[in-house]
């Protein structure tokens, strides 16, 4: 089976950043975030235990108060409205755009009204853009804070400059099925020292569970091995059972929110597994932009989303949405006859809410309809650092079986 994804982890490189963090625990810490600043070109960088904790503390050092509103696209994490919610600050959503599937500014502007405080575009699958040019004169404007939602796009570039310094602040994620992870973790990046001094103020200081790390460390070895088994290719296919399905699902989203550490300190275990993982990022980011063009060109009638002009991404989901529909064949049916299809040949994709947590309990498909589109019909395929060719062309030659397949089931 060749799965969606795969955490890149390796015993040996686990064991000496455990030593590492014996040795200086605060140091490490330290070491890590002036190689994250200078990593993402930006003068100050501040480590969290998770990206969420790190996008709450950077909105409350950027002042914001309850009732204040948080512009955000439409097609982003789940989690989020909900976290913001919780921290009394008002989620407003605008459309995305149909190629790149980042925030729409012309809608941000409209949905934007006087108690708006804060605009978080996010650099969705990896892709990003120039926010101080794109969102930047809204933001001037109307005195709004804007914080880049990089969570996905550690190695990303535009115009040659790492994603990180092109809004007044930007937080990333390094959650295990990021480019760049350390077993959980964030970091906020800023030109601004008063700012970040502020967002340090923010920080939960409590140590984080010493058993968390290893944990989540054997959780990922153990599903980076189970993909090789047929269980793993039996729960995948359980997926095509609505109950099954739901049960799956819910039984991920526990195990997820369990994972996901929000009121204790970054560790210097994972400050120090993070640093020996920055000095790789660029030949990784080059591996999987490299692994997604042979995947393009192998599929060139699929609707791929789409890099805005400068931008090299770092690839850490390849999206697109397949050509045919069929006859007989509703639009939004085709990704799960294609998963169907795939799976009996050995590949697993993404589909729905695996490739995006899109938010369809409160928002609305006529007023959304970009996002929605993307949602219902776009499909992941694999790219992992450590994919081969040979691995890169058993997809593309599986999704073209599958796709003439489904088309003459339904002619």
């Amino acid at each position: 089976m060749i799965p969606r994804r795969q955490t890149p982890i390796a015993g040996p490189d686990v064991v000496r950043a455990w030593r590492a963090s014996r040795r200086d625990p605060a140091g490490e810490v330290r070491s890590f975030e002036a190689a994250f600043a200078q990593a993402t070109w930006t003068r100050q960088a501040v480590a969290a235990c998770s990206g969420r904790t790190a996008l709450l503390a950077t909105l409350r050092a950027a002042g914001l108060r309850p009732g204040d509103e948080v512009v955000l696209p439409a097609l982003t994490l789940i989690d989020l409205p909900e976290l913001l919610r919780n921290a009394l600050y008002v989620p407003v959503f605008a459309d995305v755009q149909p190629d790149t599937l980042l925030i729409d500014p012309a809608d941000a502007a409209r949905v934007r009204t006087s108690r708006a405080r804060a605009i978080v575009p996010t650099d969705l699958f990896g892709v990003a853009a120039d926010w101080f040019d794109v969102l930047g004169p809204l933001a001037a404007r109307h005195d709004i804070v804007l914080i880049e939602d990089a969570a996905h796009a550690a190695g990303t570039r535009v115009d040659g400059r790492p994603v990180g310094g092109l809004a007044d602040a930007a937080f990333f994620s390094l959650e295990t099925i990021k480019v760049l992870h350390a077993f959980g973790g964030g970091v906020v990046t800023t030109d601004d020292a008063a700012l970040a001094d502020r967002v340090r103020a923010q920080l939960p200081h409590d140590p984080l569970p010493p058993l968390r790390v290893p944990a989540k460390f054997a959780r990922n070895a153990l599903e980076n091995l189970l993909f090789r088994t047929p269980a793993y290719q039996a729960a995948l296919a359980g997926l095509d059972v609505p109950p099954v399905r739901r049960a799956l699902l819910a039984g991920y989203d526990r195990l997820r929110q369990g994972g996901v550490a929000t009121q204790s300190e970054f560790s210097p275990w994972q400050a120090a597994f993070a640093s020996m993982q920055l000095p790789i990022l660029t030949d990784r980011v080059a591996r999987r932009r490299a692994l997604a063009a042979r995947l393009m060109a192998g599929l060139p009638d699929w609707r791929w989303q789409t890099e805005p002009a400068g931008v090299e991404s770092n690839r850490y989901f390849l999206v697109g949405q397949p050509p045919w529909t069929g006859q007989g064949v509703r639009p939004a049916d085709l990704p799960m006859r294609l998963r169907r299809a795939l799976l009996r040949l050995g590949v697993d994709v993404g589909i729905g809410s695996e490739v995006c947590d899109f938010c369809p309990g409160f928002l609305h498909a006529d007023r959304f309809p970009h996002a929605f589109a993307a949602w219902r019909g776009f499909v992941q395929l694999p790219v992992f650092a450590d994919m081969s060719d040979a691995q890169a062309d058993r997809v593309v030659a599986a999704v073209q079986r599958a796709t003439a397949n489904a088309a003459r089931e339904t002619t």
